[in-house]
């Protein structure tokens, strides 16, 4: 297994990418936060995908109820991850990106704020 660190200023290119990896992991938000909405996404994991050809495979990691934010410690809890369904990318060009954002945010907010409550009680 390698690691590459990819970032914003990264010189890689999509040739080089896929000599390196096989499957590539974005968090679309660009940072971590613990309110409960999903922030903004941000586009570059999208044209990344659609770039390869790759279908986006939606994560969604239930909220972190047991957090002291305060002190940066985890309590004992539980957090519940859904992997929903892949969303295709084969047809769509760069007109498309925005639809796909918008599309794979919702879904991934849905099942947020379901997984969320649910770890809750």
């Amino acid at each position: 297994m390698q690691f590459t660190q990819v970032n914003s200023e990264s010189s890689l290119n999509l040739s080089q990418l896929k000599n390196i990896i096989r499957k590539l992991l974005l968090f679309p938000e660009g940072t971590r936060h613990s309110g409960d909405k999903l922030l903004p996404f941000r586009k570059g994991a999208f044209h990344v995908a659609l770039d390869a050809g790759a279908p986006i495979q939606p994560i969604v990691v239930s909220k972190y109820h047991f957090l002291d934010s305060e002190r940066h410690r985890f309590n004992s809890g539980e957090i519940i991850i859904t992997i929903l369904p892949l969303i295709e990318t084969e047809g769509t060009n760069k007109e498309d990106i925005s639809t796909l954002v918008e599309t794979a945010q919702h879904k991934m907010q849905e099942e947020f704020s379901r997984t969320s409550a649910e770890t809750f009680t």
